[in-house]
């Protein structure tokens, strides 16, 4: 009769290997932990993010034109980078030749209106942003056609340096002591013609610093440069002010940033009600 005899090394190997089996799986378990921690993190921080970015969207549902309305600055959230911002809307021009003559008001983010009585009526371009010198955005329609102009406050930022004598061989020093080139305001403008009358239209808009990207139901249809840099001012939003249009906008939306070309034809997709 034989007998076997155990080797205590043998015993030692198996356990050791047992107990590193043991380990790896605490390891890999506790790496399959610590990536659903870190996901479940970033998924929170994500949807916090999206969160708040929709919380300094401004939206309003119905803008009539025949009732005036004033947002105040401390609603609307400065761009992110101080200039880029974007806006879109449903619109719907309704008998179209009322107050025609007269630029007729949308809205206008700028220049102060004392009264809900305050009777903006001007024929001329240049007589109207003389005394609302203050756009950022403006939009007005046209006094006899269905153009719809964009308006902005702009600055141009440009610095030129004080140029040297002209004259190489004088001694005549350059004149260093004038001051630098003033900066210079202007109202410029971007105008969307044949917008269609007596039905909904989606329209967006983009500030890119020194340029506007419009879009008209959910197509890009015509971009703008400036001179200068759109200048976001600290006044309220004033809607549809007499003289105005006849209609109303839908589905208002301030961002203050620039949007996706993706939601602006996503949002044009989802046409409201006319009434």
């Amino acid at each position: 009769m034989s007998s076997s005899t155990i080797n205590p090394s043998d015993v030692a190997g198996s356990t050791s290997k047992i107990t590193n089996k043991v380990g790896n799986k605490k390891k890999i378990i506790i790496a399959v932990v610590i990536i659903i921690i870190v996901f479940i993190i970033y998924a929170y921080f994500s949807a916090t993010k999206t969160e708040n970015k929709a919380k300094k969207m401004l939206q309003e549902d119905i803008l009539e034109a025949n009732n005036p309305r004033v947002i105040p600055d401390c609603e609307v959230n400065k761009p992110l980078n101080g200039i880029d911002f974007s806006c879109c809307f449903w619109i719907y021009l309704d008998k179209f030749y009322d107050n025609h003559l007269s630029w007729r008001h949308i809205f206008h983010k700028g220049t102060p209106l004392d009264s809900y009585e305050k009777v903006i009526d001007y024929g001329y371009w240049e007589v109207l942003i003389a005394d609302y010198p203050e756009q950022c955005p403006g939009l007005w329609l046209d006094p006899n056609l269905n153009t719809i102009r964009f308006s902005f406050t702009t600055e141009i930022t440009k610095d030129y340096k004080d140029t040297k004598h002209p004259h190489a061989s004088t001694t005549f020093p350059s004149l260093k002591f004038l001051e630098k080139n003033a900066l210079i305001r202007s109202v410029e403008y971007c105008d969307l013609p044949n917008v269609p009358v007596e039905e909904m239209v989606h329209l967006a808009f983009i500030i890119n610093n020194d340029i506007i990207d419009i879009y008209m139901n959910g197509k890009q249809i015509k971009t703008c440069n400036f001179k200068g840099i759109p200048k976001f001012n600290k006044e309220a939003f004033y809607f549809n002010f007499q003289k105005t249009y006849n209609g109303f906008i839908k589905d208002f939306r301030y961002y203050p940033d620039r949007i996706k070309p993706d939601l602006i034809y996503n949002l044009s997709q989802k046409q409201p009600a006319s009434k």
